[in-house]
């Protein structure tokens, strides 16, 4: 972490660079990082559990029990759903 006011070199090298020299900004960053990490993991789970479930049924898993199957439009919509949702 480096302070706007300092030198080229240590902003280049640094991950991330305040532009003021308020170093209480370094608590908002370490919350900020923390949220966004929070966030990455709970779409990555969402997005696993979301894939586990729906693949087995557009493969067509469920056809010779219940005679459930997922047409090729829903199921892209699905993987769409899914991609989206590690998105947002």
């Amino acid at each position: 972490i480096s302070i706007g006011d300092g030198t080229d070199i240590a902003m280049e090298a640094s991950d991330m660079t305040l532009m003021n020299n308020n170093l209480w900004n370094i608590l908002t960053l370490l919350d900020l990082s923390k949220t966004i990490i929070h966030r990455i993991y709970l779409n990555f789970v969402f997005s696993l559990g979301f894939n586990v479930f729906f693949i087995p049924i557009a493969a067509g898993i469920l056809y010779p029990s219940i005679k459930l199957k997922l047409p090729p439009e829903v199921a892209s919509i699905c993987m769409a759903a899914s991609s989206l949702s590690v998105l947002t």
